[in-house]
C-alpha cells in the first residue's frame, strides 16, 4: 500500500494501523534500541513507484520505520512525503549489487554506500523480528 502520507487522516491511520499494528510506545522504543533506518539511497524502483519518482530532480532518500507486524519505507519528493506499507508476510529482501525490498509486485533497490553500512545492524534486526513472527504465525 502506497499512500500519501504529508497529511495522514483518521481513515488512513486506521487502515496502517490494521496492516502493521501501531507504532512503537517510547520504552518499546528504547528497549529496542530504535525502531527506524538512516536515510538510504533509493537507486531503482518497479513501475508503481516510477511515476512518483520520475518527478524528482535529485537523489531520492528514503528509511525504515519497524511497526508489530510490518514495516514503513518513508520517502520524500519534491515536498511531499510518501509512505510503503509492507506486511512482514509479504517482505522479501534481495542482496546482490544492490539491497532491494519486495512486496505485492513491487520493490525499492538501493545503493550499498556508507548509509547501507551504517544501517546492516539495524536491518539484521528487521530481517530478525520478520523470521520470529512468519515462523510463529504458520506454527498456526
Amino acid at each position: 500500500m502506497i499512500f500519501d502520507s504529508t497529511y495522514i487522516d483518521k481513515k488512513t491511520e486506521k487502515e496502517l494501523n490494521a496492516l502493521l499494528g501501531k507504532s512503537f510506545g517510547l520504552r518499546d522504543r528504547l528497549r529496542m534500541g530504535g525502531v527506524g533506518s538512516h536515510r538510504m539511497v533509493i537507486d531503482k524502483a518497479s513501475i508503481g513507484f516510477t511515476s512518483i519518482l520520475s518527478k524528482a530532480t535529485g537523489i531520492v532518500y528514503a528509511s525504515i520505520e519497524l511497526r508489530p507486524t510490518g514495516i514503513l519505507l518513508h520517502f520524500n519528493v519534491k515536498n511531499t512525503n510518501y509512505s510503503w506499507a509492507v506486511p512482514f508476510y509479504r517482505l522479501t529482501v534481495y542482496q546482490s549489487d544492490y539491497f532491494s525490498i519486495h512486496a505485492n509486485g513491487e520493490f525499492i533497490s538501493f545503493r550499498k554506500d556508507k548509509n547501507f553500512i551504517r544501517n546492516k545492524a539495524f536491518l539484521n534486526k528487521m530481517m530478525e523480528r520478520r523470521n520470529t513472527l512468519v515462523q510463529s504465525a504458520s506454527m498456526y
